[in-house]
């Protein structure tokens, strides 16, 4: 564990500055406007450039059940992923970033159900952004960017949060499945 501490230093380190809940509240909301405008407009805009120029901007077909569909994962997954920053800033008082972490681990709320709650939200429902706006690329680009989060929280964001909460995020771990709720793989 010692070697895990002096590893994640930095996170440690971070944990421990104060702010205020004024500056925590800003910096989320500057988080969401990230999250909710300029990330989905950038890749729709990507996605819709790629699907262009490789000639498959036909492939998916709109009908009134993919508006649907679509609108459906939107919702669902901003809910979730929403619900999971609210719960770090309320519970865990902080973060989603690093740079300005939660205090506390947090296990409540969405954290009942898998250990990355917000990862799973955000790709539900850029998946359904992608499929609103008749894009495989934008569904391409969304599963590669949900598969490089996962690879990151699990060969860093679990050693840095083991780092920072030790025993109570391994027992915490070993309860709650990765990704997938009520997915147990051992």
């Amino acid at each position: 564990m010692n070697d895990l501490s002096e590893k994640y230093k930095k996170y440690v380190e971070w944990q421990k500055v104060e702010y205020s809940v004024d500056k925590k509240l800003r910096f989320l909301a500057f988080q969401e406007l990230f999250h909710i405008i300029i990330m989905p407009s950038l890749l729709v805009l990507i996605s819709k450039g790629f699907d262009f120029v490789l000639k498959i901007a036909s492939l998916l077909q709109s009908s009134l059940y993919s508006y649907i569909g679509g609108a459906i994962l939107i919702v669902l997954g901003l809910s979730l992923s929403l619900w999971t920053r609210w719960t770090q800033f309320k519970i865990g008082q902080g973060t989603p970033a690093p740079i300005m972490p939660t205090q506390k681990l947090v296990i409540k709320g969405p954290y009942v159900f898998c250990r990355n709650p917000m990862i799973l939200g955000d790709v539900i429902w850029l998946i359904g952004l992608s499929i609103l706006v008749n894009s495989i690329s934008s569904i391409i680009v969304s599963l590669i960017w949900f598969i490089g989060h996962l690879i990151y929280y699990k060969t860093i964001g679990e050693k840095e949060l083991t780092a920072r909460f030790g025993e109570e995020y391994i027992d915490y771990k070993k309860r709650v499945p990765f990704i997938i709720p009520f997915l147990k793989i051992k």
